[in-house]
């Protein structure tokens, strides 16, 4: 038994989705969708819904038009936005709050900046799924919001180890727990039926390049994370420092946004420091 099962082991219970985000995500999944069917599931729960319609009138989601009602937001999105769409806030409705000295805005704030920005690396970069590294970015912090709900006490030694020793927050969490965020996030995942290369680029992302399915997704959740955690998002980090983890960028990435044709990956990086303060600005919005 590894680590990561003795604390699954250990929890109280798994955490789970809401039963009408599952319910929605299920008729997603069908070859015969009904995005009546998927917004009438929706529509059962209102504080879902409610934030479904508001995530779909934002200009990251593309809608041209204002849409009135769930039954309209889902009709014009499709079926890859939906899903993206109910994740988001099934997993906001999930974990509500956290315990002290975390906080669910601040959590939140940086998953859903760094899912946005996800989203647009990919987009730029030709990656050909970018509603994958919308997801993988959303989700790839899941595994300190479970620790923190399931193991307070021991969370909040590992963040005062963090801060009295000036060591990032993942040795700590490592130190106390015997595994980083990365891992138990995969784990949790995998339970979740999540497809296998956001689970492994999740669990590689702290040094994308060792990813087994999909280098290029593990390295774009990555540079999100890092883009989002430069401009103080996210729990404080004794020592961080700006652009600290270029290095640990995989050559893939790299060789993408020089043929793409935005020079290096550095002067890409100034070149979204817009559309980064803008996935911030709305992320903070949200929750």
């Amino acid at each position: 038994m590894d680590n990561v099962d003795r604390l699954l082991r250990d929890m109280e219970c798994l955490p789970t989705l809401p039963t009408v985000a599952t319910a929605a995500l299920a008729e997603l999944d069908r070859a015969d969708c009904d995005a009546g069917e998927v917004a009438s599931l929706v529509s059962l729960d209102p504080v879902i819904a409610a934030r479904i319609l508001r995530l779909s009138n934002s200009a990251f989601f593309g809608m041209e038009q204002k849409a009135e009602t769930v039954e309209a937001a889902i009709a014009r999105l499709g079926t890859r936005e939906c899903r993206g769409l109910i994740v988001t806030v099934a997993l906001m409705d999930s974990f509500p709050t956290l315990p002290a000295p975390h906080n669910a805005k601040v959590f939140w704030t940086l998953s859903l900046a760094a899912a946005l920005m996800a989203q647009k690396l990919a987009v730029d970069v030709g990656y050909a799924q970018p509603e994958r590294a919308y997801l993988a970015g959303l989700v790839h912090r899941l595994g300190e919001a479970v620790l923190a709900i399931q193991f307070t006490p021991r969370f909040s030694s590992a963040i005062a180890t963090s801060e009295r020793d000036g060591l990032p927050l993942v040795v700590s969490l490592t130190e106390e727990f015997g595994c980083d965020h990365a891992a138990l996030t995969a784990r949790i995942l995998q339970h979740w039926a999540f497809a296998e290369p956001i689970v492994d680029a999740v669990r590689s992302q702290l040094s994308p390049g060792s990813a087994r399915c999909d280098v290029m997704l593990a390295g774009i959740v990555a540079a999100a994370e890092g883009i989002c955690r430069d401009r103080g998002l996210g729990l404080c980090e004794p020592g961080r420092t700006a652009r600290d983890w270029l290095s640990k960028l995989p050559q893939e990435l790299d060789a993408v946004v020089r043929r793409t044709g935005f020079g290096s990956i550095p002067v890409y990086l100034d070149s979204l420091s817009n559309a980064a303060e803008e996935a911030i600005d709305f992320a903070r919005t949200v929750f």
